[in-house]
This record gives C-alpha cells, sequence and structure tokens, in this order.
C-alpha cells in the first residue's frame, strides 16, 4: 500500500543508538552530511549512493509508492508492563532465493530535544531509532518455498513513552537492499 514509515537514526548527539554501528555497517556511509536518508534501501538516481539529501526524498519517496511489491507485511503487537510483543507476518506472491532478511525497529515520537544546535525551543524529535528488535542487520528469512512466515519478537520499553512508541518492520535483500 501506500504507507510511509520513518525510522530517523541519530548519531552524534543524545539520542544516538548504540547499535548505530550495525547500521552503519549495512547502510554504509553517507557523504551527504545530516540530515540524509535512505529510502527504501534503494540507492539514489542523482548520486548513486545509498542516502539521498532532504531535497530528493520525496521524489524518490513518490517514485517507491508506485512501484508493485510482491511482499506483504502485518503485525500484531501488544504491551504488557514493560515489555512489548510484535508478531509479524509476511506472505508474497512469489518465491524469492535471494538471501533476505526481516528487520524491525522500535520508534518513539514526540522526544523533546535539549543542547542542540539548529533546533528550536519546543522542538520535537519523531521517529527516533529506540532499538532495533530483529537481529541487527535483519533475521534471515527463507522465502524460496513457503508463501507465509510468522515471527515473533519482545522488547523491553522501560524508561519509554508507550503512547509514542511504534513498531516499524521492513524486508530487505542483503547485500543488494
Amino acid at each position: 500500500g501506500d504507507t510511509l514509515s520513518a525510522v530517523a537514526i541519530h548519531n552524534g548527539d543524545f539520542l544516538e543508538n548504540t547499535q548505530y554501528n550495525d547500521v552503519l555497517y549495512y547502510m554504509g556511509q553517507s557523504s551527504l552530511g545530516f540530515p540524509c536518508g535512505a529510502i527504501n534501501r534503494v540507492r539514489d538516481q542523482m548520486s548513486g549512493e545509498m542516502y539521498s539529501s532532504r531535497g530528493t526524498w520525496a521524489t524518490n519517496i513518490a517514485s517507491r509508492l508506485h512501484q508493485n511489491h510482491n511482499t506483504g507485511i502485518a503485525m500484531k503487537t501488544f504491551i504488557k508492563g514493560d515489555s512489548a510483543y510484535i508478531e509479524v507476518h509476511l506472505r508474497f506472491t512469489q518465491p524469492v532465493t535471494a538471501d533476505m532478511r526481516l528487520n524491525v525497529f522500535l520508534t518513539e515520537n514526540a522526544i523533546p530535544a535539549h543542547s542542540q544546535s539548529g533546533v528550536g525551543s519546543g522542538y520535537l524529535h519523531e521517529h527516533v531509532l529506540r532499538y532495533i528488535v530483529s537481529a541487527s542487520q535483519g533475521d534471515v528469512i527463507d522465502m524460496s518455498t513457503v508463501k507465509e512466515i510468522v515471527k515473533t519478537y519482545s522488547a523491553s520499553i522501560y524508561g519509554y513513552n508507550q503512547n509514542n512508541l511504534n513498531i516499524v518492520t521492513s524486508v530487505s535483500n542483503w547485500g543488494n537492499t
């Protein structure tokens, strides 16, 4: 469907995640500086990089949303105490023999900025990566013969505002993203 899910991965500030280097290994380092973004982990048409500058995001997003995809993702989630439980359902229309990975991210919205240059008073960070729930480079999934895969996860959400948490999932072709 026409859905955009964002994951903001911070570096060098109070929101930097301890898994940042794992993401850097997977995505590569950008030469564009900050902010930059990877749109669906596809190389930017202008720069050839995995990342694109803010000025090209809308075009790259529109291009990806209008493409057909053979994988559907659905989730069931619930919170009990300080834990989030996630059940991810994957369905696909044709077998894929590549090294496919399921990525599951915990993000948080409405985090107030503090002691950061370039942001005004009252600025709230959105879609901030708090934790990579799956393996850092994604969990290997076999899409070569089965038509549906169900994976379950749990994550501690202690210290986070439960009302501002989201789960973002994606399927990627490792090494070819």
